[in-house]
């Protein structure tokens, strides 16, 4: 049986999110649009802890937080969403970073400068919301080694059949790889994974 992946997007808008008005004055936070780029680091997966976003953004811990911070005085979670749970990292001591979803204020702005693709957020599964940060991580790594990544992109080939990796990432010399990330797997998910790249996806 084939794996079925978490709903993640919502298309319904906050009733009251005056997008003119928010992001006048997110504009005024500075020149760089450095929440814009917080806010582009959510549409892949949905969600983001904020080591995450300092690594997509390269912003420091505190601007990061002023700007966390300043998303909730003017819209709540209309843009971002705080994850309630503290989700741990496998292997990691210490405090777990809080995790933050994009919400449908956020991905009306960033429809606003062209990402098309960006959707509210409906993960709420603390075990999809590990999965999906998991895969961000594989993404991220992919970037920094400035590999082509794409994420949760359907492939299709043969007759019909569609694949949708957690992320393609393309290594040198053109060569694809597919990368799965599994929070609770078993053979029955590995056999569709391993029959489709038989099948030379």
């Amino acid at each position: 049986m084939a794996k079925t992946k978490p709903r993640r997007r919502q298309r319904t808008a906050p009733p009251t999110f005056d997008t003119p008005a928010v992001q006048q004055a997110l504009t005024d936070l500075g020149p760089d649009q450095e929440w814009l780029a917080i806010l582009k680091a959510l549409v892949p997966t949905g969600v983001a802890d904020t080591g995450q976003l300092r690594r997509a953004t390269g912003l420091s811990r505190e601007r990061l937080r002023y700007i966390l911070d300043r998303f909730v005085v003017l819209a709540d979670d209309a843009i971002v969403a705080r994850v309630a749970d503290r989700i741990p990292r496998p292997g990691v001591r210490g405090r777990s970073p809080t995790i933050y979803r994009l919400g449908a204020g956020g991905a009306t702005l960033l429809r606003a400068h062209g990402q098309s693709q960006a959707h509210t957020c409906g993960l709420t599964d603390v075990t999809a919301i590990a999965h999906a940060r998991a895969v961000l991580d594989v993404r991220l790594a992919a970037q920094a080694a400035e590999l082509t990544v794409q994420t949760e992109r359907e492939l299709r080939y043969g007759e019909g059949h569609v694949l949708r990796p957690d992320n393609l990432v393309t290594l040198p010399g053109g060569r694809p790889a597919l990368f799965e990330t599994e929070q609770q797997s078993d053979v029955t998910v590995l056999r569709p994974t391993c029959s489709g790249e038989a099948s030379g996806c």
